[in-house]
């Protein structure tokens, strides 16, 4: 079984979940501190769920484009994979693209 741990990097370089843990918050709310957090956190996060939902997007958009034109060719399920694996290798690489700028700042 495989298990999967994401971890977002503050600018500071401290891991974002340690940090949270040392406030004592949930990520979700205001700190017990009463100290709001930061707003590029958030747009951060908004960033992120942007990038999800495109990458969701663009991925069924190329799906239900290579399955029609399957319908259409008779040359199912071919298309639809094509379709697919292009949708999602274009967004991956754009997502890519984007943490690489991101870092070079």
């Amino acid at each position: 079984m495989f298990v999967l741990r994401s971890s977002l990097t503050m600018k500071n370089g401290e891991d974002l979940s340690e940090s949270l843990m040392k406030q004592g918050g949930n990520g979700l709310t205001d700190s017990p501190q009463g100290e709001k957090r930061p707003e590029d956190l958030r747009q951060n996060y908004a960033r992120w769920v942007s990038f999800g939902i495109e990458f969701c997007g663009v991925v069924g958009l190329f799906c239900y484009a290579g399955y029609k034109l399957d319908e259409r060719l008779s040359t199912s399920p071919w298309l639809l994979l094509a379709g697919f694996f292009l949708g999602f290798t274009g967004m991956f690489y754009t997502i890519l693209k984007e943490m690489w700028n991101k870092k070079s700042r």
